[in-house]
């Protein structure tokens, strides 16, 4: 019966011994894949690359610089998150706009005509305006990529003599022609992208709008819209 006792406790003492390596094991397990999740949630550069875009819409805006409760860096609270949605502000300075999606900063010029009807070169306006956002934006160029998108007004070319055939090829040589005059002023073409977008499609509210602050409101349809991105995703985008 002792004997029997003995046999009976061991065997107890070897199924809690081995319940409790299992125990260890799940936990260690759960530890360094709560580590792994840790580790590529908290991005260094991306962090570096988010606050420096910040930086350049507070400084667009002109805006004092806020401290953030982050290491204390300069940045401007954009929403509630990085990236969690896009959020609109006024940048007084420049007459522009700023929009935060995701990982980029849009910048655009609602108030600005860039070209003449039919011409493919910007006008005095639209040089004006990329100067001033360059004043702010050429000393982080060397961070992040430049996508520059020109659009046409809904007028259709007509004339069989011109360079373009259309709405689209014409918002395509606008936007060659808005990098140009970017690479003059020291933005590498390495770290810009171009797109022809074609005509800008207005709503009626919209097109309200503009008629309220031109006599031509389709001159605010030709317009460059400016897009700074992350060089993580930059391969990848199209």
């Amino acid at each position: 019966m002792k004997r029997l006792n003995r046999l009976k406790k061991g065997f107890d003492e070897n199924i809690d011994t081995e319940g409790s390596w299992a125990i260890s094991y799940g936990d260690m397990i759960t530890l360094l894949l709560s580590f792994f999740v840790l580790f590529y949630t908290v991005d260094p550069q991306a962090e570096k690359q988010q606050s420096m875009q910040d930086q350049i819409a507070a400084e667009l805006e002109g805006l004092e610089k806020v401290n953030s409760t982050k290491a204390n860096k300069n940045i401007m609270n954009l929403g509630k998150e990085a990236g969690e949605s896009v959020q609109e502000m006024v940048i007084h300075k420049l007459g522009a706009k700023t929009y935060k999606d995701k990982k980029r900063l849009i910048v655009e010029f609602p108030g600005v005509s860039f070209f003449k009807l039919g011409y493919i070169d910007l006008n005095q306006q639209g040089k004006e305006a990329i100067d001033q956002f360059l004043k702010v934006y050429k000393p982080y160029m060397g961070q992040f990529q430049l996508r520059v998108q020109a659009f046409t007004d809904s007028r259709k070319v007509v004339s069989p003599h011109l360079r373009f055939k259309d709405n689209l090829e014409l918002s395509a040589l606008r936007s060659i022609a808005a990098m140009r005059y970017l690479q003059k002023a020291g933005v590498p073409l390495s770290r810009m992208k171009l797109s022809g977008y074609g005509e800008l499609k207005l709503t009626h509210l919209k097109l309200k709008k503009f008629k309220e602050k031109s006599k031509d409101a389709l001159a605010l349809a030709r317009k460059v819209i400016l897009i700074i991105e992350p060089e993580e995703n930059w391969e990848d985008s199209v």
